[in-house]
């Protein structure tokens, strides 16, 4: 970071300065580098994984919850159809 500020003057003076210099801000943000880490804090990698596997239960419900609908929805499409035909052959 001292190195940035002591090449502020030459720095600003480039073309695509301020996208540049957001550019590399937004990179040490992620990789860390902007403030000192918490050892009691959650690695990212963890926080990942925990927020997939949310994901993936969610979308297992979800899956679970269409398939019942559609069943639903197509046993009332076929109930009419299904009455005809008891109908035609009585």
């Amino acid at each position: 970071m001292n190195r940035l500020l002591e090449y502020y003057g030459r720095i600003i003076d480039a073309p695509n300065a301020i996208a540049r210099l957001r550019g590399f801000v937004l990179d040490l943000a992620v990789r860390g580098k902007l403030a000192p880490r918490d050892p009691g804090e959650e690695p990212a990698s963890e926080l990942l994984k925990r927020i997939c596997d949310r994901l993936e239960a969610s979308l297992a419900v979800a899956d679970d919850t269409r398939r019942r609908l559609l069943d639903a929805l197509l046993a009332e499409a076929l109930a009419p159809a299904e009455q005809r035909e008891l109908e035609a052959a009585e």
